[in-house]
């Protein structure tokens, strides 16, 4: 018979109570960063009315939906990197980074010459996949160079403000309050349906395989996609806070921005890639459409001043953080 202490059983006892709430496939664990909020719903979409599972306390909806993604994330790193030891936290991820750092050079190295060709076929793909109709949309996209995506514009965390006491608060007051609450909340589930759409994108490289390997010349890149994207989602869920503040301190794969003033609309896209340039390129037109959620005014139009502040307050990159971790279980679910 098998003997264990005391301290062996309340150790053993914690592991399986701290693991519960998420559900897991393989011996992989993310980030306690990543799980500790979850654990509580302390997390940007904690604003957001979600429904319930129906086995609260033990396992929230967030903790249900980080499950389903964090099993698709693991399956694809798995796949396309063939590297079976497990993670845990940021334990044995730095094989996958070496791995990942070594695929954008190459693809960088390979998609320097052919630039243009791939920008084309990324608008191609997307207008395609998207059934945009001819003419409804104008595309600026350009695969620029690591560090030359302008960052100036990006929306970061301010210190938290203090809290109200609503003991001392006007009733109409209050009221605007209220609103205000439930439009942040529809912007931040409007952003992890925007992440949660163009996520997909960075694996839809794989419809126009043929096309790119006819126009780089290589058998590589393809595969070196998948290595980059797989790990990419990855590290979303193994790093720790600090490090991902870091990175995003650092440089920036992406940007999108939407110009309805122009006729018609423009999609303004710059990737590093050809992947993330289609993903750029889809959470544009997904921002198009969801130009009709901001608040309007009395007569129907975009109440700038509070769409300044929903912007401000849930348009930031930390809060996209999540969004990327959450948003594609979300838009799984909308789609089903």
């Amino acid at each position: 018979m098998m003997k264990f202490l005391k301290k062996d059983l309340l150790r053993i006892l914690g592991e399986n109570l701290h693991e519960m709430p998420m559900d897991f496939d393989t011996p992989d664990r993310p980030h306690s960063d990543v799980t500790r909020p979850l654990s509580t719903g302390d997390t940007p979409l904690k604003k957001i009315p979600l429904p319930k599972t129906g086995d609260e306390p033990n396992k929230n909806f967030q903790e249900l939906l980080a499950s389903e993604r964090y099993r698709q994330v693991v399956a694809k790193v798995r796949e396309y990197t063939g590297i079976e030891t497990p993670m845990q936290g940021d334990s044995n991820v730095t094989p996958l980074i070496q791995m990942m750092m070594s695929a954008h050079n190459q693809i960088v190295q390979t998609e320097s010459r052919y630039k243009t060709q791939l920008e084309e076929l990324a608008v191609e793909l997307v207008i395609k996949e998207m059934g945009i109709p001819e003419g409804a949309i104008q595309f600026d996209a350009k695969i620029v160079g690591m560090g030359e995506i302008d960052t100036q514009d990006f929306n970061r965390e301010m210190q938290q403000q203090p809290n109200i006491d609503p003991v001392d608060i006007e009733q109409d007051l209050m009221s605007d309050l209220e609103s205000m609450t439930m439009e942040k909340a529809k912007r931040r589930l409007i952003n992890n349906m925007l992440q949660g759409a163009s996520k997909k994108g960075h694996y839809m490289y794989h419809y126009v395989a043929d096309k790119i390997r006819e126009i780089t010349g290589s058998d590589r890149i393809v595969g070196q996609y998948g290595i980059l994207m797989s790990i990419n989602d990855t590290l979303y869920w193994q790093l720790s806070d600090e490090t991902m503040k870091m990175m995003m301190d650092g440089s920036i794969g992406g940007k999108e921005k939407v110009r309805v003033n122009t006729n018609p609309p423009t999609i303004v896209a710059r990737g590093v890639n050809f992947p993330i340039l289609v993903h750029e390129l889809i959470k544009g037109v997904m921002e198009l459409f969801a130009v009709q959620g901001r608040p309007t005014d009395e007569e129907g139009n975009v109440d700038l001043d509070s769409w300044s502040e929903i912007s401000s307050s849930e348009d930031t990159l930390e809060k996209e953080i999540w969004d990327l971790r959450l948003g594609p279980a979300i838009w799984d679910r909308i789609r089903s």
